[in-house]
């Protein structure tokens, strides 16, 4: 009730600040130079304009604001864009992205697509691994909130994060290289050349980034010599090489080539036990908030490569785009998923990914109407090859006799793998095919003056292939095959067809708006929005067949109306958006007892946007960002067979805010003395669907916490010299958890990254 008075209240506050910008808009004398807000130009509607003339919600980062808000992986998004998280199991691989309230949850599968698409130059990547490897020589980042259900190429149900590099300009010779050092003895290589081959024809950028570092996370373990190394470290190498070849003044090719490795150790986890203890008489007594003990080495491997090539013809009005990606990727990562010096439990995921893109459409601009047409094609396949070892020292279990199987699995004489202090030892594997065909339209007609309107249609068919499913269970040795849990065989009886299972949808979604500019510098919306996520398999179904089943796409249905202003002479602007979400069959990961099910579940979501920035003197800028959200399951909603009905939705914060502060204290000979700061918070979120109103395990909790990062910097025209901090008061808090009590009497928690500081030198030439 007091979230649904706030949002109520935010509804209001959106109306009076939209008065009083429509007041602020009359003429004033011309402002002093420097104080006007830049222009933001961006392309999240497949054409170039200016942020404030398009109808949608759209947070921009350019290149400026990403370095001072020292945004350098995907995880620094959360927090710095109202209602957006980003969080992840396994540290910078494999961020989960929860933006209004829609997201993955707590879902680790890689073969899951994510509610919120990630492009790359309007290339989109659907293997989730391989969504934190490229934040370097950026041009901007842009954060499309709402469904996507109309013209980009993979419908999404929650929004789109677009990643834009940049490109040879067909210039002078210029770069960069930047150079940084921080705690944790982390260091940073960076850097950029770009130059013509041919006078305003053919130019070349490359760009590369280099980073290593010890980890923060500590293993205290004596009984392990093996495991020594500091977890969460840094190992990330990346490399970029963009040609543009512009054989006449209406012609624009761009062909793309990159690589990129990460080979750290990855997150830890730790533990707490409701109980005490968990079922083997382990607890966390003792340890320090950085200090964990886990036998379990945790190295991470993520490499990913691609090429790409985006053609644009301009002719006339009419402009034809043609964008084809080929990428490929490797997700490795050995897991401790029991946070003990025991192998309660430990998983070595190993993924393969291979992807096709191919996008073609005209886009049509004239006084008064605009159309953008087009059809898509993506396929992607990922093999799958996990390993799981579940009790694997029995030395050290002495208190449990775990049920392990599933009563088909006892039935069919399998207990005997399963003895009083035995090993399960399962090696699972499927391959998973997904291909998209779409065409879209959408067009922009202006019924009057400053008023417009905007339909949108997008027809989409989907096909879904598992195949291959396989799940072998290995003896006491460890190495002897004894059975197959899927299919079902006891003795093993490896000629037995793998488990096929396939399917397809179509589904039509777009969008409708209506927009009315009430002044030059005033616009105001309002919009239908629908779109959903692909279908997918369960991918962590390795103890039995019945696990194996498509889980239907999610939907959502959107509804939002919003401002768009600037005032006070282009000195200050605020944006800001109300909306309500029909959210249909979220999909859902729920782990219970050692065994992970993926469902769906209907729910709604009432929420408020608004970002400020305000160009209070020439040399002094302030910036805001507030979300609200009020996030339910709808009544007799049941996931897992436990109900939710009632229950707040996954990492969905009741509060998001920021605030930050950029001062040009002085100006020297040497250059800019510039200080900028900026506090950020996240308010109360639950892990999973069962912690609203039930309170099943009181500690799946986040609480509210703030996060402030600082950046002090000397700049000239050659060169920057800089020192920063991130979550400088060293708060302790947890982005990612997951419950395992019923399975080894244990709750699970990845711990947000301590305060880093550190120096960075950057020269131009």
């Amino acid at each position: 009730m007091q979230q649904r008075h706030r949002v109520q209240t935010a509804i209001v506050t959106l109306v009076a600040m939209g008065i009083v910008g429509v007041a602020q808009a009359e003429p004033d004398p011309a402002p002093a130079r420097g104080l006007s807000l830049e222009e933001v130009i961006v392309t999240a509607t497949k054409r170039a304009e200016n942020i404030q003339n398009i109808p949608v919600t759209i947070s921009a980062m350019t290149a400026d604001t990403l370095i001072r808000r020292g945004i350098t992986q995907t995880q620094d998004l959360s927090g710095s864009v109202s209602s957006l998280v980003v969080m992840s199991a396994h540290g910078k691989a494999q961020p989960n992205f929860n933006l209004r309230g829609v997201g993955v949850a707590n879902e680790f599968n890689p073969n899951i697509a994510s509610p919120i698409g990630l492009y790359v130059d309007e290339n989109y990547l659907s293997f989730r691994a391989s969504h934190g490897q490229q934040i370097y020589d950026l041009e901007r980042i842009e954060v499309v909130k709402g469904p996507q259900g109309t013209l980009y190429g993979r419908n999404t149900t929650g929004g789109a994060i677009n990643i834009i590099t940049r490109k040879p300009t067909l210039g002078d010779t210029n770069g960069y290289v930047q150079a940084g050092y921080g705690n944790y003895d982390r260091w940073k290589l960076a850097g950029a050349v770009e130059g013509t081959l041919i006078s305003d024809r053919l130019g070349v950028r490359v760009a590369g980034i280099l980073e290593k570092g010890d980890g923060w996370q500590k293993n205290v373990d004596p009984d392990n010599a093996r495991v020594t190394k500091d977890f969460n470290s840094v190992n990330n190498v990346a490399g970029r090489v963009i040609f543009r070849l512009k054989p006449s003044d209406d012609i624009n090719i761009h062909l793309k080539g990159y690589i990129a490795r990460d080979n750290p150790i990855g997150a830890a986890v730790t533990t707490k036990t409701p109980l005490g203890t968990d079922f083997f008489g382990y607890s966390r007594n003792g340890l320090k908030k950085n200090e964990f003990e886990v036998d379990t080495l945790g190295e991470l491997y993520v490499k990913t490569y691609g090429v790409q090539l985006t053609f644009d013809w301009e002719l006339g009005d009419t402009t034809f785009t043609s964008i084809t990606g080929y990428d490929r990727a490797r997700y490795k990562n050995q897991t401790d998923c029991d946070g003990a010096p025991i192998t309660e439990c430990s998983a070595d995921y190993d993924s393969k990914s291979e992807q096709f893109n191919q996008d073609v459409r005209l886009t049509y601009s004239s006084d008064g109407l605009k159309l953008i047409g087009g059809l898509y094609y993506g396929w992607d396949q990922i093999n799958n090859d996990p390993r799981f070892c579940i009790f694997c020292d029995p030395a050290h279990l002495t208190n449990f006799n775990p049920p392990i199987f599933t009563p088909a699995a006892i039935a069919s004489g399998l207990l005997n793998l399963a003895q009083p202090l035995g090993a399960l030892i399962a090696h699972s594997h499927f391959d998973q095919t997904r291909a998209s065909y779409a065409g879209y339209a959408e067009g922009s007609y202006e019924l009057a003056e400053k008023l417009k309107v905007t339909l949108g249609l997008r027809f989409t068919h989907d096909d879904y292939l598992y195949a291959n499913g396989r799940t072998i269970l290995f003896g006491p040795d460890r190495v002897t095959p004894m059975a197959t849990s899927v299919p079902l065989t006891f003795p093993i009886d490896l000629t037995v067809p793998g488990i096929r299972r396939d399917g397809s949808i179509d589904k039509l979604t777009g969008r409708l708006i209506v927009d009315y500019h009430v002044t030059d510098d005033v616009m105001v919306f309002a919009s239908y929005s629908r779109g959903y996520r692909a279908g997918s398999f369960n991918g962590l179904s390795y103890q039995d067949e019945s696990q194996i089943y498509l889980v239907a796409p999610e939907t959502l249905q959107a509804y939002e109306a919003g401002i768009k202003s600037q005032f006070w002479n282009k000195r200050v602007q605020f944006n800001a958006s109300a909306f309500y979400y029909d959210y249909g069959n979220q999909q859902t990961q729920t782990c219970h007892g050692g065994i992970c099910s993926l469902g769906g579940a209907n729910a709604r979501v009432i929420g408020f946007d608004a970002d400020l920035t305000a160009q209070v003197l020439e040399n002094f800028r302030l910036t805001a960002g507030l979300g609200l959200l009020d996030s339910k399951y709808d009544k007799g909603e049941i996931i897992a067979n436990r109900p939710v009905g009632g229950n707040p939705v996954p990492y969905a914060p009741e509060v998001t805010a920021n605030i930050g502060a950029e001062w040009n204290i002085i100006e020297t000979s040497l250059g800019n003395v510039d200080l900028y700061a900026e506090g950020q918070y996240v308010g109360k979120m639950f892990y999973e669907p069962y912690n609203g109103e039930t309170k099943i395990h009181t500690r799946q909790v986040q609480e509210g916490y703030w996060l402030v990062n600082t950046r002090l910097s000397l700049t000239s025209e050659k060169y920057t010299f800089a020192l920063w901090a991130k979550n400088l008061f060293d708060k302790v808090y947890y982005p990612y958890a997951g419950d395992q009590t019923t399975f080894i009497g244990m709750e699970y928690f990845v711990r947000g990254t301590p305060r880093t500081y550190g120096a960075e030198v950057q020269i131009n030439f």
